[in-house]
């Protein structure tokens, strides 16, 4: 993976595999864009907050349990 402004059209290759180019990526637990600095963390922080409530909410709702069958989250 490439990060960064796109100086000219060379490619950078490791073993024989063109690197994509992306506007950010994650190193060691923080994203860091192209620019060079380190994104905050409140957009993952937010997406895994979702990705709970979608699972709790899947277990509460899920249409393969009939009544009394499922357990229930608090």
């Amino acid at each position: 993976m490439e990060c960064g402004a796109k100086v000219e059209d060379g490619t950078i290759c490791i073993d024989g595999n063109d690197l994509k180019k992306v506007e950010f990526y994650r190193y060691i637990g923080s994203r860091i864009a192209s620019t060079g600095e380190i994104l905050s963390d409140a957009h993952g922080r937010a997406n895994a907050v979702w990705m709970k409530w979608r699972t709790t909410t899947a277990i509460l709702y899920d249409k393969k349990c009939q009544s009394g069958s499922c357990p229930k989250s608090t």
